[in-house]
């Protein structure tokens, strides 16, 4: 079996290294090189795709929305490969809305970002038959928290947290190689604590400043949850 991941970003890459050993990977990169074995330029922008991801069996789509500024290519270049499974690496953010969320949810976003991200699921699933919509809860993990961002600031506001460790969402993604009947799966941490119960305690445990948050907990209040035990990530964040 043939995997190309598009593109070899903090998640792509250590996407690429756990793959490599069981599977014939490749990966794409746009501005730098990764030094892996079987990497090649892409950019899903311009109208040229690459031999590497035509001869895929598999193609993992894992690119910002913001790094998406063609929309016609990008439509073109599904076309090339709707022959393919591809697994498109998308955002919770999508929900942007106060509530409870899971993927049954009508979601009816509003705000340009939330728009954005549903056209470009939509795209996806209108012209790939064999498609896995994968919504990413915040990444965390190797050092990487919101944490360090947020420590010092004032008044921030509070709510549950949607977060998940980037070994976990590439677990999930592992799984969702020999999916046949899911299409649509929220990869986010089951347990959501205070963000300022969570993120004041890495603080503490990193020996950084605390973070000031609004008292009215409410105020952002968003759980977003999966419906598919078997994708479900229950691990302590």
């Amino acid at each position: 079996m043939i995997i190309s991941i598009i593109s070899l970003g903090w998640l792509g890459l250590a996407l690429y290294e756990e793959l490599k050993d069981f599977y014939d990977v490749r990966g794409s990169y746009h501005f730098t090189k990764k030094n892996i074995k079987k990497e090649f330029f892409f950019d899903v922008n311009k109208t040229y795709v690459p031999r590497q991801v035509l001869d895929s069996n598999i193609i993992i789509i894992n690119l910002p929305p913001s790094k998406i500024s063609s929309p016609v290519n990008f439509l073109n270049f599904l076309k090339k490969i709707k022959d393919k499974k591809i697994i498109f690496i998308s955002s919770i953010a999508i929900c942007e809305n106060k509530g409870v969320f899971n993927e049954q949810t009508v979601l009816n976003p509003i705000g340009k970002r939330a728009c954005r991200i549903k056209e470009l699921e939509d795209v996806v699933t209108s012209i790939i038959e064999n498609n896995i919509i994968i919504r990413a809860a915040g990444l965390i993990g190797e050092g990487r928290n919101p944490a360090k961002i947020l420590s010092g600031k004032k008044q921030v506001e509070n709510g549950n947290v949607n977060l998940i460790e980037r070994s976990d969402l590439i677990y999930i993604i592992k799984q969702a190689l020999d999916e046949e009947n899911i299409r649509l799966i929220h990869a986010v941490n089951q347990n959501h604590p205070l963000k300022s119960d969570y993120y004041n305690s890495i603080c503490k445990k990193l020996g950084i400043e605390q973070i000031d948050f609004k008292q009215n907990i409410k105020t952002s209040e968003k759980i977003v949850e999966t419906i598919h035990e078997k994708y479900q990530v229950t691990s302590s964040l």
